[in-house]
Order: structure tokens, then sequence, then C-alpha cells
């Protein structure tokens, strides 16, 4: 630019002024922009965290079902003591069948394990408020018949007191990881069945379906009937009680050809 020419202060001011004018135009242009691409963010409430709701649910539950672990010795000193005591045989030697014997001596921890549980969940209940006590409570002793089957199963099977420990011991932790396992993805993913599943719903207060009741119970009541009906199957037997003692696999042959022999019967 000639800065000796009369028209520099005019153009120079044209300029300034064209630049601001286009700078104001992209300026606005950039914030319209911003504003439509701007996320809609809606801060929602989604209740109580997820350390308080383990607390308040699935710790809840683990605390209620602890009674049930508790009297494994029970059935071992009633079952195991017996054959090393060699009282076990006169009272087999007695006019009662012996589904009697090992049904009676299931029941006989069953009321105890009843009464156990009612005054744990009393003590529970001055730390912790459990909604729906009744219908947890039966949830509960249905939860504790296939323990108790299987652990008369084990004891039933078993030599000696070392013997039905380690096998008390490993069975009571399959047991533990199949209820706390499914609790603990129903925390996360709220799907899933099972006893402690039900009872967290309970304690909650959740919607609980008629599916949700009917496949619980059904599979406890048929889970108890099949440990007790093995349990009584393997105290029938003379080699169980008196020995030798046959194996697992011989066992399982047996049982296999036993259901094959009631299904064909029933077939003819």
């Amino acid at each position: 630019m000639d800065y000796s020419t009369p028209m520099r202060n005019i153009i120079k001011k044209e300029v300034e002024s064209a630049v601001e004018v286009s700078s104001r135009k992209i300026t606005d242009q950039i914030i319209a922009s911003m504003e439509r691409e701007q996320p809609n963010v809606k801060e929602e409430a989604v209740g109580e965290s997820l350390p308080l709701k383990l607390v308040n649910k699935v710790m809840v539950a683990i605390l209620l079902i602890l009674p049930l672990f508790m009297f494994g010795n029970l059935i071992i000193d009633s079952i195991v003591g017996e054959k090393e005591r060699k009282t076990g045989e006169s009272l087999i030697a007695m006019p009662i069948p012996r589904s009697h014997i090992i049904l009676g001596k299931s029941l006989a921890v069953m009321v105890i394990m009843a009464i156990q549980l009612f005054i744990w969940m009393i003590i529970i209940w001055g730390w912790f408020k459990i909604p729906n006590a009744p219908i947890v409570y039966l949830v509960l002793l249905l939860t504790a018949f296939p323990v108790v089957g299987l652990t008369s199963l084990v004891a039933v099977y078993s030599k000696n007191y070392k013997e039905a420990g380690i096998g008390i011991t490993l069975t009571y932790i399959i047991i533990i990881g199949f209820l706390i396992v499914p609790a603990l993805a129903y925390i996360s993913q709220k799907s899933g069945m099972g006893p402690l599943i039900l009872i967290i719903k309970f304690l909650s207060s959740e919607n609980i379906t008629i599916y949700d009741i009917v496949s619980t119970v059904s599979g406890l009541v048929f889970s108890s009937l099949i440990f007790h009906a093995l349990a009584v199957w393997l105290f029938e037997r003379d080699d169980i009680v008196f020995g030798p003692r046959p194996g697992v696999l011989r066992l399982l042959r047996g049982v296999i050809y036993e259901i094959g022999g009631i299904i064909k019967k029933g077939s003819v």
C-alpha cells in the first residue's frame, strides 16, 4: 500500500471492518454448531450405591444361610459315630426299616436346625431389617432339606470321622459356591434363579413372579428327594454298612442299572 495516497485511511478502515465482520460470523457459526452437537445429559438418581446393595441384600442373605452348615457334625456323629462304636449293628437288628432310621436322623437334625434358624433370624433382626421374614424363613427351611440330605449321603458312605469330615468340607464348598455365585451374578446382571436369589428378592421387596417361586421350590424339593433317596439306598446295602465298601464308580453303575430296570418294568 502506498502510504502517500489519500485513500490509505479509507482502505484501512474497510479492511478492519471486513475482518471484524468475518470473525464475528465465524464465532457465531462455531457457537451454533456446538449448541447443536451438545449431548443431552440428564442426571438420574440410581438409588443406593453398589456396596450398600451388597450389604443390605447379599450379605444379609449369606448371614441367614450360615446355620445350614453348622449341623454337619450332628449328622456325622449320628451315622458315622454308630459305625465306629458298633452301635449301628444293634440298631439295624431291630424291627425297624433302615429307611426310617436315616429319615428319622435327618428329621431330628431338621427340627434342631429350624429352631436355630428362628433364633438366628431374631438375632440378625437386631442389626438388619428383614422384610417378608416368614417367607424368608420358609425358603431357608426348604434350602436346608437338600443340605441335610446330601450331608446324610456323604455320612452313610464314609468309613470314619476323618473321611466324613473331608467329604463334608468339600461338599459344603460346592454347595456354598452353588448358592453364592449366582447371587453375585444377579447383583450385576439382575437375572438368574436360586434359593439365595429368591431370598435376596424377598429381602429387597422386589417383584417376584410365580416362575421364580415354582422353579426354586421345585429344584429344592427334587434335589432333597434325590439326596435322601440315595442315602436310604446306600444305608440299605450291607456292603456299605458292614463292608467291604464298593467304590464310587461301582455304585454309580449300580444306580444306573437299577434305574434302567425300573424303566423297563414300567414300560412293560
